[in-house]
């Protein structure tokens, strides 16, 4: 804690950004009922084991998740992952 008024300021204003990302957070648990699990290999390439992976989520078909594959869209395979987004 640094002393005086502009180390008072800064204290509450982190205090009250942590309080308004943790009441976000409550309320977007209360509305959203789907976990996001994120896969990748690499940011241009995919065909390792997070595509793997992926895929195999994918073919789970839980409602209770929803997949995401991290993959730059100008990338060769973007079309070929993009197909399995359910």
């Amino acid at each position: 804690y640094v002393g005086g008024s502009a180390g008072l300021a800064q204290l509450l204003s982190t205090a009250t950004i942590s309080s308004v990302v943790a009441i976000v957070g409550i309320i977007f648990k209360l509305f959203v009922k789907k976990e996001i699990w994120l896969f990748s290999d690499r940011a241009n390439k995919a065909d390792d084991s997070g595509e793997i992976l992926f895929r195999f989520v994918c073919d789970l078909n839980r409602k209770d998740i929803k997949p995401y594959y991290i993959i730059n869209k100008r990338s060769n395979d973007y079309k070929r992952l993009k197909k399995w987004v359910i």
